[in-house]
C-alpha cells in the first residue's frame, strides 16, 4: 500500500499534533507528495491498478482530466474508488451542485487548481453545520454562513487545492485479500 498527499508527512503529523482529535502516530509514511504534480503524474509505471480515495476526489480542480489520466496510466483492469461526503451536512450544504458544463469546462481549461468560481462558491456558501441541528431541520439549521460576500470576492483569488489518497499495486490488494 502507498499513500499520496499534497503534505508531506511530517507536515500531516505536525497538523496530527495541533488537533484534539488526532494522533500523530498514526500518520502513515506519504510516498507521493502531490503538491506540485497530480497523481498519475506522479505514479507511471509503477504498477497501480488500485486507487482508494476517501473525500478527495471533490477537492481535485479538474476531475475528469484526472480520471482520464488515471485511466491511461492503469490501463484495463484498473479500479478507482472514492467516498464522498454527503454535503446536505457537511459546510458544503448551501453551495450549488457543481454541473457537467462546470467539469466539462475546467477539463476543456485543464485547470491544476481552483478556479475563481469554485473558490469564490466555497468561501461564500461555506456555512458551519451541526449535525444535530440539521437531522430535523435540514438546511434552515439556524447556523449563518461563516463569510461575508467581500471576504469571498477576496479569497476568489487564492487557491487551496487538497488531496489525500491511498494506491495500491494488484499484487499488494492479492496479499490484502488473502
Amino acid at each position: 500500500m502507498r499513500y499520496a498527499d499534497v503534505s508531506t508527512t511530517n507536515e500531516l503529523r505536525r497538523l496530527a499534533k495541533s488537533s484534539p482529535l488526532r494522533r500523530a502516530d498514526r500518520v502513515v509514511e506519504v510516498d507521493y507528495v502531490l503538491r506540485n504534480i497530480t497523481l498519475p503524474r506522479a505514479i507511471p509505471g509503477t504498477g497501480v491498478r488500485f486507487v482508494f480515495g476517501s473525500h478527495v476526489y471533490e477537492h481535485i480542480a479538474n476531475l475528469l482530466g484526472f480520471f482520464r489520466q488515471l485511466a491511461a496510466e492503469m490501463g484495463p483492469g484498473g479500479a478507482v474508488i472514492g467516498a464522498f461526503p454527503d454535503r446536505r451536512y457537511t459546510y458544503d450544504i448551501d453551495r450549488p451542485r457543481t454541473t457537467l458544463g462546470q467539469f466539462i469546462d475546467r477539463e476543456t481549461r485543464d485547470i491544476a487548481s481552483p478556479d475563481a468560481q469554485t473558490v469564490f462558491d466555497h468561501f461564500y456558501h461555506f456555512r458551519p453545520v451541526k449535525a444535530g441541528q440539521v437531522w430535523p431541520h435540514g438546511a434552515n439549521h439556524g447556523v449563518a454562513r461563516q463569510f461575508s460576500l467581500a471576504h469571498a470576492l477576496k479569497m476568489k483569488k487564492t487557491s487551496a487545492p487538497a488531496m489525500s489518497t491511498c494506491i495500491a499495486t494488484s499484487r499488494r490488494i492479492k496479499s490484502l485479500l488473502n
